[in-house]
């Protein structure tokens, strides 16, 4: 540990550095995330971790994420000791981390925010192919995801307020056109610990979507009363601690190329 503190003092004085897998932000001089946006040349993966200490948007601005076209996996990690106060600043600092299109991969972890910020969207993250989210358990909704055209791999986990998946996560405007497909190259879904979540909309949208879906994963989600049954080509299924059973039902009710199927719920077995 203390070498991997060592390693990321003062390092943006490195300035031909381009491999730096972990930053642990601090409150010093040397280990502010200022550091980070000297340097210009990073490729490869990088986690931030200790997002708490950043101060604002425009701190977390510093890092000069956006112009850093060579990362393609991101990983921004808060580790807050104290909850109350955190909600407003998580935000600005989360809004300020806006990456380069070119990202790839992108993991938030318990970040305390309400919402997520406007860069969640498909014209400024085109390229984005793996999304984790997790321990965000104050936001209430999940953002504008389903036209990410290339998102191949999604895990939503511990999104404790999140009570219904709806129209607004599979995109804007989704109703007015038929044609649009969404989640169109989406393989695996994974949805965890989702203590509060009721509802999960999707055949009364009106529009194609998970046309790619191989996998679906569904566990620790005692509340979950209805799914969508747009798999057209699901493989495997897997749903853990599910108190109705109602979402299996409805899932598997036009499955016909599954070939794995895992169901594991309190209350609920299927009928022979």
């Amino acid at each position: 540990m203390g070498n991997m503190i060592n390693a990321t003092l003062r390092c943006g004085q490195l300035t031909c550095l381009q491999t730096l897998q972990f930053f642990k932000v601090g409150l010093a001089k040397g280990r502010q995330i200022e550091e980070l946006g000297h340097l210009k040349n990073l490729r490869g993966e990088l986690t931030i971790n200790g997002l708490q200490l950043v101060g604002d948007r425009e701190e977390a601005q510093t890092a000069n994420l956006q112009e850093k076209s060579n990362i393609y996996k991101l990983a921004f990690v808060w580790s807050h000791d104290e909850e109350e106060g955190s909600e407003a600043n998580d935000k600005y600092v989360l809004d300020g981390l806006q990456p380069h299109p070119n990202l790839k991969t992108l993991a938030v972890v318990d970040y305390l925010g309400t919402k997520f910020p406007s860069w969640f969207r498909e014209d400024l993250l085109p390229n984005l192919v793996k999304l984790k989210l997790s321990g965000c358990k104050r936001c209430k909704e999940i953002p504008s995801l389903g036209q990410l055209k290339l998102l191949r791999h999604l895990e939503l986990s511990k999104l404790h307020k999140v009570e219904c998946i709806g129209p607004k996560f599979y995109g804007k405007n989704i109703g007015s056109n038929s044609n649009i497909q969404v989640f169109p190259s989406l393989k695996e879904l994974v949805l965890k610990s989702m203590s509060s979540l009721i509802e999960w909309k999707g055949d009364e949208i009106g529009v194609r979507m998970f046309p790619g879906l191989e996998k679906l994963s569904i566990s620790y989600c005692p509340l979950l009363k209805s799914t969508p049954s747009q798999f057209e080509i699901l493989r495997e299924l897997e749903i853990v601690i599910v108190d109705s059973e109602m979402p299996l039902l409805n899932l598997c009710s036009n499955l016909t190329s599954l070939v794995k199927l895992s169901p594991w719920c309190e209350r609920a077995h299927l009928s022979s």
